[in-house]
């Protein structure tokens, strides 16, 4: 008698498992899910915000992208209303971001000691790292608007701190991954980094001087023109996913905030 309850919830609880892993078995590829993502992206920007949103919520507990473009989605909705329910909306989508990446990534405690091979790893192992990093990023950011108190504060300079060393990571992978499933999976991973390390250098370098002096004591740098270079290598990758961000980012330095601070930059 007390036994045939635990016999009914094993076997749904089978039933339920065996659902979830032929889920993630059709689950797209990597390179299916960028393609979407784009897609969903370009949608995103055409004003069709709800439609692009409800294209990432099928895959969204098992691919890579689709957990990041779930996420990014609500980080905008989240920043442009802040209300507390779509901010904690937003924090919920991007910890299941996160999740999601610590799943994909390789985890190994020899990298505590040095920089394993990354042409061992594949190339969902290396997205997983920059789609974690952007994750923590966007987290830490929400965290800042969620509750401005000083606990909140201290954790999201923390994870900004982590976020940026997961980024500087993701630029030495860039600059020293030679072996790559596809052309189109690296073209999007240097979109990604290119932005990312473009947008930290440029925020930073606008620090006061004794606070920059700070900053580049625990390890963040403040190259405005490298933050720049970046910005605008990532704008002249076409087909990369994280294009139209950057050309944004770098529409809305040279509008506004060159104007505020008197700062004009020049190729030469």
């Amino acid at each position: 008698m007390t036994c045939s309850p635990d016999i009914s919830v094993s076997s749904h609880s089978s039933d339920d498992d065996l659902t979830v892993n032929a889920a993630e078995e059709d689950r797209p590829s990597l390179e299916e899910s960028l393609a979407d993502i784009d897609r969903l992206l370009h949608l995103a920007l055409d004003n069709r915000f709800h439609e692009a949103y409800e294209g990432t919520e099928k895959w969204s507990h098992c691919s890579l992208y689709h957990a990041l473009g779930k996420g990014t989605l609500s980080f905008l909705k989240g920043c442009l209303t802040l209300e507390r329910p779509e901010i904690q909306t937003a924090l919920d989508n991007l910890r299941n971001c996160m999740d999601v990446c610590q799943q994909e990534k390789r985890h190994s405690m020899t990298k505590l000691v040095w920089r394993p091979n990354y042409n061992s790893y594949t190339d969902v192992q290396i997205h997983a790292e920059l789609c974690y990093a952007e994750a923590l990023l966007m987290t830490a950011l929400m965290t800042f608007l969620e509750d401005q108190n000083l606990l909140n504060l201290v954790r999201g300079a923390f994870r900004i701190r982590a976020c940026y060393q997961s980024y500087k990571e993701c630029f030495y992978i860039l600059n020293h991954r030679t072996e790559w499933c596809s052309e189109y999976s690296r073209l999007h991973f240097e979109s990604g980094v290119r932005l990312g390390i473009g947008t930290f250098n440029l925020m930073i370098s606008h620090m006061p001087s004794k606070v920059l002096k700070l900053l580049e004591f625990v390890g963040f740098s403040g190259d405005r023109q490298q933050g720049l270079r970046e910005l605008q290598a990532s704008t002249v990758l076409e087909n990369g996913l994280r294009r139209p961000l950057a050309v944004l980012i770098m529409l809305a330095y040279q509008c506004y905030v060159e104007h505020i601070f008197g700062n004009y930059y020049s190729d030469g």
